[in-house]
């Protein structure tokens, strides 16, 4: 099936990243499942969510697509608010040590 973009398609793009920052920010998937053990753990999640896609787009299976695709960008969303929780830039540690002091 050939897509085309169009205003509707931008409207649907925003709707579906708002469905992945509600379920994000609602703390669903975190309190259901715990925080990823590892980046490698997080992977591994995220390639099983694009296996899905994949079987999705194989079947031509718009609904499905939609579906697989916002859990996709629900996990790459979730690594990165755990990365961000988790981990400082080098100059913001140094900042928060009081170690930033560059004149």
């Amino acid at each position: 099936m050939k897509l085309t973009w169009c205003h509707a398609a931008s409207r649907s793009l925003l709707d579906a990243a708002r469905n992945v920052l509600e379920e994000e920010t609602r703390g669903r998937v975190t309190l259901k499942y715990g925080p990823f053990e590892s980046t490698h753990s997080a992977r591994g999640v995220i390639d099983e969510e694009v296996e899905e896609l994949h079987l999705a787009v194989h079947a031509n299976d718009l609904v499905a697509i939609r579906k697989e695709a916002v859990h996709v960008a629900a996990m790459a969303l979730r690594l990165v608010a755990q990365c961000a929780m988790t981990c400082q830039d080098p100059k913001e540690k140094a900042d928060a040590d009081g170690a930033g002091a560059v004149s």
